[in-house]
């Protein structure tokens, strides 16, 4: 299990409990592999805009730019990017509403295109491998979809390809905290 992930669930108190199987390249392939619904596996993906973006999840979090946003989706989906393009101006323009009084600096709501970001993206800006965790183990914001709030469990990548991580959806929700909208087809 890759080191990251190990530590943080052991900070967050997370019960986990590690799989071993072949070795898979995709959660599709992991979910057939054990025998799971897919849509009980997470499949996370390192999404790139097309230009930075100011992007906050809550009042009072502070404003950063981003052009990378993990998001994740049950194995069996794929990602809508329109959706995702749609989401993030939504976000943007309704947080920018509520705080222009506060901070006229704020910069204004803008269009991002979004495609799958690249393999030295990942290795790049995330220092990880191409196996990703639906985690804030990064520096960027994660996007689930609300389809997996649906799950009792939640079974994704432990950072190999040979091994993946079951935690109960109950606890993963209640620690994790991620941005929830609609982001697959």
């Amino acid at each position: 299990m890759d080191k990251k992930i190990q530590k943080f669930f052991e900070q967050s108190d997370i019960k986990y409990e590690s799989i071993k199987h072949r070795k898979v390249y995709t959660a599709f392939n992991s979910a057939e592999t054990q025998h799971i619904n897919p849509k009980e596996v997470v499949k996370t993906v390192l999404v790139k805009f097309d230009k930075q973006i100011a992007f906050i999840t809550e009042p009072g979090d502070k404003i950063e730019k981003f052009n990378l946003i993990l998001v994740a989706v049950p194995a069996g989906k794929h990602l809508d990017f329109k959706k995702i393009d749609k989401f993030v101006l939504d976000v943007q323009t309704k947080l920018f509403k509520k705080l222009i009084k506060q901070n006229p600096k704020l910069p204004s709501p803008i269009k991002v295109r979004t495609s799958v970001a690249k393999e030295k993206d990942i290795a790049g800006k995330l220092k990880t491998k191409y196996l990703l965790a639906p985690l804030p183990i990064y520096d960027t914001p994660l996007l689930v979809d609300k389809k997996l709030t649906l799950n009792k469990n939640l079974v994704f990548s432990a950072g190999s390809f040979t091994e993946s991580v079951k935690v109960s959806s109950k606890q993963y929700f209640k620690i994790i905290s991620p941005i929830l909208g609609a982001f697959a087809k």
